[in-house]
Formats: structure tokens, C-alpha cells, sequence
């Protein structure tokens, strides 16, 4: 399931750097499924968007800061992209589990 969800995440961020978002296009390669694990894990539990949000913004802090690269105040503007995933398809194959 995690790996379903990594998936539609991806596809939502790749059209995003696809339109020009330079911010999605340097978070696509980071989106897996242990990016969404934890969110999605949290859906049937009533997470809400800014907590969701807040676990995938501490979790692409983890991945830049670990491979040397400090994460841009302007990169926090693409996070919708992933976690609107959260509202739309997490919750949906979260119930379907």
C-alpha cells in the first residue's frame, strides 16, 4: 500500500516539475515510500493536513540534511504537492487496507 501511495505522490510531484516547479523537481527523487509511510500509517488515526504535512516536512528535512544539502525556505511551498495526496488517495487506500 505505502508503495501505491509513493507512487501517486510521485506522479502529482513530477507534473508539478513538469509545469516548471523547480522546487518539485527538486523533491521528486526524495519521494518513496518511506516518505509516505508515516502519513499514511497516521490517515486512520484522523491525522489533519497541517499534521500530514508536518511529518512529511520533517522527514524531507531528515533526507536533505543528510545528504549535505540544507534545505531552502522556498522549498516549504511545494510540500502541498505531497500532501494533498494525504486528503485525496492516502485516507481512500488507507480504508481500502
Amino acid at each position: 500500500m505505502y508503495s501505491g501511495v509513493a507512487d501517486l505522490v510521485r506522479e502529482r510531484v513530477r507534473a508539478d516539475a513538469e509545469a516548471g516547479d523547480e522546487q518539485a523537481a527538486f523533491i521528486l527523487p526524495l519521494v518513496d515510500r518511506k516518505l509516505v509511510k508515516q502519513t499514511v500509517m497516521t490517515s486512520v488515526y484522523g491525522v489533519t493536513f497541517i499534521g500530514a504535512r508536518q511529518q512529511v516536512r520533517v522527514d524531507l528535512f531528515a533526507v536533505v540534511t543528510w545528504l549535505g544539502i540544507f534545505l531552502d525556505t522556498q522549498i516549504q511551498t511545494s510540500y502541498h504537492s505531497i500532501t494533498q495526496v494525504h486528503d485525496d488517495d492516502a485516507s481512500c487506500l488507507a480504508s481500502q487496507g
